[in-house]
């Protein structure tokens, strides 16, 4: 593949990728405010003990070998039965673990109704394990609009399934529902539409290989998973289900964006930072530029976003959840930081440092999970806090040694993104003092609108 046969590949898997992102996130976002009003924070905050623990042992679901499949240039027959068959293993063994232990995980958080909830959804790691190969092998190939296929189709049966029983009455099973349909007909899609079937077929040296590459960034997904969701943990157990719930729901209300726009970039960005990995100079020129474009698309909306939370909340999914107004105003900052950090790892793994990947989240990791443990013994609001300020000490040590690998400075990566960094912090700043001093018992939707509108033609 030359330059401009890559370079057009990258750019329409961006676009098939933004197509899904946009269209996934609307609908996750109508049917989440839809579900919010059918549910109420408990129901929410039981499916979020359940999923922090399955989602753990979801890191185990290939070891990274996925990942291995997209990065290496030369791929087999053999490579992909190998890693297909170990996948299946995997899987049938995670949901084996998941049953089994679903009355230690209600011990843990003394709810009952976990083990029936976790034998349930359980069944997951099996339904993903038979498509990942075929959705790795996709991402490889940057056939994202097949990928923006099965989204529509799997996200709006899970979802449709999901808003009707949560109407009808079943509470927290639209949940378990909308989760394993969404898992479940994505690998139907993936099955009857690719060419791949697997033989029977394992080579143990071929899995070592995959293994040598996929060890370490499993391990780095560890302990990013940990910062992602040590949170979760310490509010459930420590503060319980009504205080998950609340704290949850802002989590998700802010990076629902941050999470689909970064994961767009990410899945595609990886494979073609990954092709052009031994030409430096343009990797960093790639790194950079879709930084900053990055912190220009992002950092506007989580301004609005802290600016507006009150107006948004209850406009949305009413005053029963005011409670989450500050903790998502603080939780902007994070998503806004965790949006231009994802790079960092997509460059580090793309260059074959899955062992400083690693190395840098174990560090991070432990620092950010201390954060979290500190600020659950004051709130959920203190936790927010915590996680702001964990987020904007560990990115240094990541930036630097992202540049260091493709021969840029850590200097250069800053300075290119901050112009927009200190315009979000000043406008964000201003704006929440002006709405809570002229706009605090104003109508919702005027105010919501005025200030919108205004940060919108400042920032500009």
């Amino acid at each position: 593949m030359d330059s401009t046969t890559h370079r057009n590949k990258t750019i329409s898997g961006l676009k098939w990728n933004l197509i899904d992102q946009v269209y996934g996130q609307g609908l996750t976002f109508l049917l989440g405010i839809a579900l919010m009003r059918l549910l109420n924070p408990e129901e929410f905050g039981l499916i979020g003990m359940v999923t922090v623990f399955s989602g753990f042992l979801n890191v185990f679901s290939d070891f990274g070998l996925s990942t291995s499949i997209i990065q290496k240039k030369d791929i087999t027959d053999s490579d992909t039965n190998t890693i297909f068959w170990m996948n299946c293993l995997l899987g049938s063994l995670l949901s084996a673990i998941l049953f089994f232990s679903s009355s230690y995980l209600a011990a843990f958080y003394k709810e009952p109704k976990l083990e029936l909830l976790a034998q349930v959804l359980s069944l997951s790691f099996l339904l993903s394990s038979l498509g990942s190969i075929q959705t790795a092998l996709l991402r490889k190939h940057l056939s994202y609009k097949k990928l923006f296929i099965f989204s529509v189709i799997s996200t709006t049966i899970a979802g449709g399934t999901a808003f009707v029983m949560a109407y009808m009455g079943f509470g927290v099973w639209a949940l378990v529902a909308q989760q394993l349909l969404n898992t479940g007909v994505w690998t139907l899609c993936v099955w009857l539409t690719t060419n791949y079937f697997p033989s029977i077929e394992f080579s143990m040296s071929l899995l070592k290989k995959h293994l040598k590459f996929g060890i370490p960034l499993f391990g780095s997904n560890t302990f990013s998973y940990w910062i992602s969701n040590g949170d979760n943990i310490l509010v459930g157990k420590f503060l319980g289900a009504q205080a998950l719930g609340l704290y949850s729901r802002a989590y998700t209300l802010v990076t629902l964006p941050t999470h689909r726009l970064s994961g767009m970039l990410s899945t595609v960005m990886f494979p073609s930072f990954s092709y052009i990995s031994d030409d430096k100079e343009r990797v960093q020129s790639m790194y950079l530029k879709i930084s900053r474009f990055m912190a220009s698309l992002i950092f506007p909306l989580m301004g609005v976003l802290c600016i507006t939370a009150k107006q948004v909340v209850i406009l949305l999914v009413g005053v029963q959840w005011i409670p989450i107004i500050p903790i998502i105003q603080v939780l902007c900052g994070v998503a806004a930081i965790k949006s231009i950090n994802i790079l960092n790892n997509n460059v580090l793994v793309s260059q074959g440092r899955t062992d400083l990947d690693f190395l840098l989240n174990v560090i991070s990791g432990v620092f950010i999970l201390l954060c979290f443990f500190i600020g659950v013994q004051f709130g959920i609001f203190q936790v927010a806090i915590a996680y702001l300020i964990g987020m904007l000490i560990v990115i240094f040590p990541a930036w630097y040694f992202t540049a260091k690998q493709i021969e840029c400075t850590m200097q250069k990566v800053i300075f290119n993104i901050l112009p927009q960094f200190t315009i979000l912090v000043l406008l964000s700043i201003t704006g929440v003092i002006i709405n809570n001093t002229y706009f605090y018992n104003s109508n919702h939707i005027i105010s919501l609108t005025i200030n919108t509108s205004v940060f919108i033609i400042v920032w500009i």
